[in-house]
């Protein structure tokens, strides 16, 4: 292992939830609407609770090999399935790094409209490959700084709505399409908790990880 810091369970559990928060909103909100509809609350109940059982199955697979990323696992004790699977991680990580930073430059352009986008994907990149090279240890700290500020600033986007007319009707009618667009916004929810495969890499450098449950 290159990576020589050690992040607490909370600085863990804290990058987990970043990652799952940024993601969601950047992509999975408009899918599971796309998909179910009115049903999306119950397609988020039903994925979240098949997603929690991934979460589970990652933390109890790191424990029983202590030290090894999820990687490293799959590589050494899985044989060629477990090579084929961890080369298909590997592609997931680079295409959701590569589709991170495209959606946060196009989130950008709004703001800064006369910026051409590659030089926005350029800082971007920089900004990552940076705190990369500090560590897990500065990434883990930093976004124990970021995200209460996050957390703050979404609850006070949801009171200053609180006053807004809402119409509740527009859940109606509860599975007036059947079970099949729900299914399909579950399994987007689903693949959203797929997003935790990232703590496979993370919890060897975790400095209680068996206290993780």
């Amino acid at each position: 292992m290159i990576e020589k810091g050690r992040i607490s369970n909370i600085q863990a559990a804290m990058l987990a939830i970043t990652s799952l928060t940024i993601v969601g909103h950047l992509i999975l909100l408009t899918v599971v609407f796309q998909h179910s509809k009115q049903d999306a609350w119950i397609a988020a109940i039903m994925g979240t609770i098949l997603g929690l059982v991934g979460i589970i199955t990652l933390i109890k697979l790191s424990q029983h090999f202590p030290g090894l990323t999820l990687i490293e696992i799959l590589f050494q004790h899985f044989s060629w399935p477990g090579k084929i699977i961890g080369i298909l991680y590997l592609i997931y990580f680079f295409i959701m790094v590569t589709l991170g930073a495209r959606l946060f430059a196009e989130a950008y352009k709004l703001i800064f409209e006369e910026t051409p986008m590659w030089a926005l994907v350029t800082v971007i990149v920089l900004l990552t490959t940076y705190i990369v090279y500090l560590g897990l240890e500065t990434l883990g700290r930093l976004n124990q700084i970021m995200l209460p500020v996050l957390v703050i600033i979404a609850i006070a986007v949801v009171f200053l709505t609180m006053g807004e007319k809402k119409d509740y009707t527009n859940l109606l009618p509860i599975m007036g399409n059947g079970m099949l667009p729900v299914t399909l916004g579950s399994l987007s929810v689903m693949a959203w908790f797929g997003e935790f495969v990232i703590l496979g890499m993370v919890l060897p450098y975790v400095q209680q990880p068996k206290k993780i449950s």
